[in-house]
């Protein structure tokens, strides 16, 4: 056997083991995730200023405007008790690391590939 068909031999299950390690460490993260035993990676984040309503004092504001506030207000908090504040972010945060893990799985398989294409290539 000469030296390049040993290479070839070599990088081939280095690209395997590398394709599968991939493959192998992106199932365990998305076990980790789902079963709540480690948070998902924090892509989309909530601001929490950004859904309380400033108001001026009432003492300031007409009575239309006042109205307005207050329907505003017990509005905001019916959504709040059917939808929780942070439901939405959690639910981004689960589709984009979805998404990633697709990817990184489809990456691993390409490179497995590519190493069982240099293995069946040895006997060339």
């Amino acid at each position: 056997m000469n030296v390049n068909a040993t290479l070839k031999i070599i990088i081939g299950w280095v690209l395997v083991v590398a394709g599968l390690a991939v493959i192998g460490q992106t199932i365990n993260s998305s076990y980790q995730f789902f079963s709540a035993k480690s948070e998902f990676p924090m892509i989309f984040k909530t601001m929490a200023a950004a859904s309380q309503i400033l108001t001026a004092p009432a003492a300031t504001q007409n009575p239309q405007e006042l109205a307005q506030a207050q329907v505003q207000q017990s509005m905001n908090q019916a959504l709040g008790n059917v939808l929780p504040a942070d439901s939405i972010t959690k639910l981004l945060n689960i589709i984009a690391w979805s998404i990633f893990a697709t990817l990184l799985v489809y990456a691993g398989g390409r490179i497995a590939s590519l190493g069982i294409q240099l293995l069946a290539a040895k006997n060339s």
